[in-house]
């Protein structure tokens, strides 16, 4: 009797997986104002209510209301709020998915514009053709 075998995979044994690169903080955040800044806010109401939601063992982060990357003050008091770890990994989620959608697309050349324009006029846009190459449409050859 003849016993079949499989075949080796064709993309390898995927064996080594590259390490992730360790995260490290802003240096910012390792300031003595931020550290004093945070120190002071533990005195505050919004510390409290933020530990009554808090999950047993889970993490506080002083958050930035308004985010540095759009423009919220470092160390304004009133641009701070206490949140649970899991708060504000969906508030920045959140905020990272908005600005994504603000983003708008950058258009790479100048000739964009002249076939954009030629089809907002009903013209039929062609590409330009490489050296060399004829175009044949409707002419005999």
């Amino acid at each position: 009797m003849v016993r079949l075998t499989a075949m080796p995979g064709r993309l390898g044994s995927g064996g080594q997986r590259l390490a992730a690169m360790p995260k490290v903080a802003d240096p910012f955040y390792l300031s003595r104002e931020w550290i004093a800044l945070r120190e002071a806010r533990r005195r505050d109401p919004d510390y409290a209510a933020a530990m009554a939601r808090a999950k047993p063992g889970e993490r506080l982060m002083l958050d930035h209301v308004a985010e540095i990357k759009d423009g919220g003050a470092r160390l304004d008091p009133k641009n701070t709020q206490w949140l649970t770890h899991s708060e504000h990994q969906a508030k920045t989620a959140k905020a990272k998915a908005a600005r994504a959608r603000r983003r708008v697309p950058r258009r790479s050349s100048a000739a964009n514009e002249d076939v954009g324009a030629a089809v907002a006029f009903g013209e039929v846009a062609h590409p330009p053709q490489p050296s060399g190459c004829r175009a044949t449409v409707g002419a005999a050859r």
